[in-house]
């Protein structure tokens, strides 16, 4: 029973670490604005994301 309760609890961790949150990002770029919804976690693929 013990080993079932550890994978379950390890199942709920990983769950909790994947489900992301969308942020809320103000790009700023050649005087155009756009706020963008992500989840991404450097400049880099914020700027991917944007295209």
């Amino acid at each position: 029973m013990c080993k079932w309760s550890a994978f379950l609890l390890f199942l709920l961790s990983l769950a909790a670490c994947a489900s992301g949150s969308a942020r809320a990002v103000t790009l700023v770029a050649d005087g155009e604005t756009r706020t963008l919804a992500t989840e991404a976690l450097t400049i880099r693929d914020l700027l991917a994301e944007a295209g």
